[in-house]
């Protein structure tokens, strides 16, 4: 098994680092947002197409880096309501 490090990777972007699925696009943050939405680990790695214990990794993720992930999520929860806001 590989270490929830090595599923991980920390990518530089625009605006600060976000961590990833190691070897895809797939953002930490939105797993996250999805299993709160209430996807289960099972449904989420198969619409994703990657492994359980990559969905793991990106709960461990989080709660190593919980400011980093919530803050990210608040942003982008906060960009979708003024957009609908001034449509």
């Amino acid at each position: 098994m590989k270490r929830d490090m090595d599923l991980i990777e920390r990518t530089p972007e625009e605006r600060g680092v976000k961590g990833r699925i190691a070897g895809t696009k797939i953002g930490v943050h939105g797993v996250i947002q999805l299993l709160v939405d209430g996807e289960t680990e099972e449904s989420l790695a198969e619409f994703l197409g990657v492994t359980r214990e990559q969905v793991e990794a990106c709960k461990v993720y989080y709660w190593e880096h919980k400011k980093e992930i919530d803050f990210i999520n608040w942003s982008m929860t906060n960009r979708e309501y003024e957009l609908k806001r001034i449509s």
